[in-house]
């Protein structure tokens, strides 16, 4: 630049002075000019190419010039993942029965006191009532009536079906009579006839043959009132009768003189069903206040040892008052809680190690209930383990330990404090991370998937593999790709 500014100085007061010697030489001034023109240029030639040499020595210079990062390491290593839960909680029974008064009443007597152990059957109190006494009384009377009744129906019915056999049997006798009177009266035709045939031959007189006639009137008034007798007295004992009762006539004479005997003893049949009907209800009344009365007397529901009493002897007691609670000692449950995150690891039946530190006692028991909704409070859910207490050492209220141990597994682990970025969260659908991979001596940043963090150490279960090295502790001026040692 300096030779191209001293260039143009010279050059232009050069051509002052020419062009003040009145212009003399045109072609000699021409021609230096040019002269000058080449120099000046061949000079800022030269010296953009020193620059752009410059340039080129100064990039080559910040290249070997790169900075190294110098982090912390470490390595990748498998660990064990211990999943076991514990939690605390308390001993309470397992089963509980209040004993309640099903009939109310005075308390009579009470068998048993706070403390007593008691079998299932076993007799608790005995409650009176005067009035169901009264009732079972009367209800005792009504069963006595209504059996006499039955009685009565039943005799009443027997009678029946004799008479309508002796109306059976009259009638067949009517029908042998009516036969003979038949037999008789055609008998007593022919000898009118003979004595008719007499008096034309003048073998008998006029006077004779009269009398022979009216005697044969007489035969045939008595066979037709036979006949109207034996009709009246057939009436209910016909076919036509089963028939408009919808029976059938049996063929068999044995089987409809049966039917015949059905049909004239419908009443009497009749009341004797009504009779037995009315025992049957007073039966039942009856059964229903003694089913009543029995319940006066209190049994024991199950085994086990009277937890409390709620009444004494002589107070009245109200219908499904409770009377009494008895405790199931035989077995009880541990009670403890489990938080929302851990709960979908465990189910029925899943093996728990219970501890009762007073006793000195530890066992495993299977989880036996768990509740189906977490507490609105404490976002806890409620398991129960039972266990054996035959000997009845373990008491309602002790503390407890327990512990739920899950399937311990290998996963590759790292320092939390390597952890560049973490989202989501655990009790979620998704729970990640990113780090910083060294690949080649460069930081390389790598997505990882995060399965549980306890005591300073992350776990992962997808990203990384065992051999591998990250960043502890990363700057937030390290850059990916930077170089590090």
């Amino acid at each position: 630049m300096k030779f191209y500014k001293k260039g143009i100085f010279l050059g232009k007061n050069l051509l002052k002075k020419l062009f003040c010697k009145k212009r003399k030489v045109v072609f000699s001034v021409s021609l230096i000019f040019l002269l000058l023109i080449i120099l000046i240029l061949v000079g800022f030639t030269t010296e953009g190419l020193s620059a752009l040499n410059g340039g080129k020595k100064k990039s080559s210079l910040t290249t070997n010039e790169e900075k190294i990062l110098t982090v912390e390491k470490v390595e990748v290593l498998s660990s064990k993942l211990l999943q076991d839960i514990s939690s605390f909680g308390t001993i309470s029974y397992s089963g509980k029965n209040d004993v309640t008064v099903q009939v109310e009443g005075i308390l009579k007597k009470l068998h048993v006191k706070e403390g007593d152990k008691v079998h299932t059957g076993q007799v608790l109190a005995q409650v009176e009532n005067v009035q169901l006494e009264i009732q079972r009384q009367q209800g005792e009377t009504a069963v006595n009536s209504a059996e006499a009744g039955v009685n009565l129906a039943k005799t009443r019915l027997e009678e029946g079906r004799l008479a309508v056999e002796s109306s059976l049997l009259n009638l067949e006798k009517l029908y042998l009579q009516l036969e003979h009177q038949q037999l008789e009266l055609e008998e007593a035709q022919l000898e009118l006839e003979k004595q008719k045939k007499l008096l034309e031959l003048g073998g008998i007189t006029e006077a004779a043959y009269r009398s022979q006639q009216v005697a044969l009137e007489g035969q045939r008034a008595a066979y037709e009132i036979a006949c109207k007798e034996l009709e009246s007295q057939s009436l209910g004992f016909r076919d036509e009768d089963l028939l408009e009762q919808g029976i059938e006539p049996a063929q068999d004479q044995m089987l409809r003189r049966q039917q015949l005997i059905d049909l004239n003893t419908r009443t009497l049949t009749a009341e004797l069903v009504s009779a037995q009907a009315s025992l049957d209800s007073a039966k039942k009344n009856l059964k229903s206040i003694q089913e009543l009365m029995s319940h006066l007397v209190i049994l024991s529901p199950k085994s086990g040892v009277v937890a409390a009493k709620y009444f004494e002897q002589g107070e009245f007691l109200a219908e499904n008052e409770k009377l009494l609670t008895i405790m199931d000692v035989n077995q009880v449950h541990a009670v403890f809680s489990i938080q929302e995150q851990d709960i979908g690891y465990f189910q029925t039946g899943s093996a728990v190690e219970v501890e009762v530190p007073a006793l000195g006692l530890k066992t495993m028991a299977p989880v036996a209930e768990i509740s189906p909704m977490a507490d609105p409070q404490s976002g806890n859910f409620t398991l129960k383990s039972y266990l054996a207490n035959e000997n009845e050492a373990i008491k309602p209220g002790m503390f407890v330990k327990c512990l739920l141990p899950r399937d311990s597994q290998q996963y590759p682990a790292i320092p939390e404090s390597a952890l560049v970025t973490e989202q989501g969260s655990k009790d979620g659908n998704s729970w990640n991370g990113t780090v910083y991979l060294v690949h080649e001596n460069r930081a390389i940043k790598q997505e990882v998937a995060l399965l549980e963090k306890a005591d300073g150490k992350v776990w992962i279960s997808h990203g990384l593999t065992e051999g591998q090295w990250v960043v502890d502790n990363p700057s937030p001026f390290l850059k990916e790709g930077q170089r590090v040692e």
